[in-house]
Parts: structure tokens; C-alpha cells; sequence
């Protein structure tokens, strides 16, 4: 598969690493947000500074495994948030944060950085290609590490709809559009 390496303003690659900055953060609790079936135990929306003339948010959050004997909770997929308060330089107090609810200092966040995964995939409707967030991050300057934790998380299908171009129209990573008129003809 072709996960290349690049940033989104290149059509060509399929994988975006950039350092963000933190403009604003809230943080939810037991809240459905618009698109999920679901509600999520903890998450935060961040407003991102990523450098362009626009800021987009992004949202980070998850469930936590509920032990069925004691009633205890642990991290399930909240760790994510957890991940994120690391990477900013705030994971001292995170369990507070997640578990109680505890949002003093919350606002600590705001001019940190962090490292974004971005990547293309399919959009299920209609088949057209978009970028969508990993919403697993990392410290930045850990490139390589979060570039192999992605690839791991795909191999093992916990990312759905990456565009991967070598499965498109039988294209051998070409261009969706490619054919026969891009090669050259002897006559």
C-alpha cells in the first residue's frame, strides 16, 4: 500500500505529518457529538493553527472500559485524550482530567504544540477522495513513530477507508484518472 509521505496541499501523497498549535480547546463529557452514534466518555475539540488562513477544529475522544465486577474505569479508547495531554507537555493530572471530570488548567493547552496525522480517504457516499485526522497524535518530533503506529493501525483494520491508489480502477497507483491516454503512443 502507498502511505506516502507529504503534506495536504500535494494531491500525490496520501499522508500529512504536521506540528499544530492549540488556539482553543473545550472539553465534553457523556456528550454524542453530531456524527456519532454513540456518546463519548471524555474528548475535546481543538480549534488548530496549522499555519494556513483558515483554522480547523478537531476533536479528540473515546469510551473507557468499565471493569463489569468492580465498576472501576480504566482507559479504553479514551486514552486518545490521554495521548493528547502527553504530547502537549500536560499529562501530570490527566487521570483526574478524564475520569473526574477535573478541567482546572484546561487552559494550559492553549499555545501548545503537537504532531497531526493527516490522511487521505474514501468518502463512503459517493467515492470522492477528502482528508480526514488520525485521532491519535504525538509529541512533535516523533514523526517516525506516529507514521509506523498509523501504518500498524491500518494493517490491523482499525482505520477505515484509506485511499490507497494501487486499489482504484486497477491504476497501480496512478492518479484515479489515469489511463490509457497518459502513455506515450509510437506510430
Amino acid at each position: 500500500m502507498a502511505l506516502d509521505y507529504g503534506d495536504s496541499s500535494t494531491s500525490t501523497k496520501n499522508v500529512s505529518l504536521q506540528p499544530v498549535t492549540i488556539l482553543d480547546i473545550e472539553a465534553f463529557y457523556d456528550t454524542k457529538q453530531h456524527w456519532q452514534e454513540k456518546a463519548d466518555d471524555v474528548g475535546v475539540s481543538l480549534t488548530l493553527d496549522i499555519g494556513r488562513d483558515f483554522n480547523p477544529t478537531m476533536y479528540i475522544g473515546g469510551l473507557h472500559k468499565v471493569d463489569k465486577m468492580s465498576g472501576n474505569k480504566t482507559y479504553g479508547s479514551s486514552v486518545r485524550v490521554k495521548i493528547l495531554m502527553q504530547a502537549i507537555g500536560l499529562g501530570k493530572g490527566i487521570d483526574d482530567f478524564v475520569f473526574k471530570k477535573d478541567q482546572d488548567g484546561l487552559e494550559k493547552a492553549i499555545g501548545r504544540e503537537f504532531l497531526r496525522l493527516s490522511f487521505k480517504y474514501i468518502k463512503p457516499k459517493d467515492g470522492s477522495i477528502g482528508w480526514r485526522d488520525w485521532h491519535t497524535v504525538a509529541k512533535v518530533g516523533q514523526e517516525d513513530a506516529l507514521l509506523a503506529r498509523f501504518k500498524k493501525a491500518i494493517d490491523e483494520g482499525w482505520v477505515k477507508n484509506v485511499y490507497k491508489p494501487e486499489s482504484i480502477n486497477g491504476t497501480n497507483g496512478d492518479s484515479p484518472m489515469s489511463g490509457p491516454w497518459d502513455k506515450s503512443v509510437e506510430v
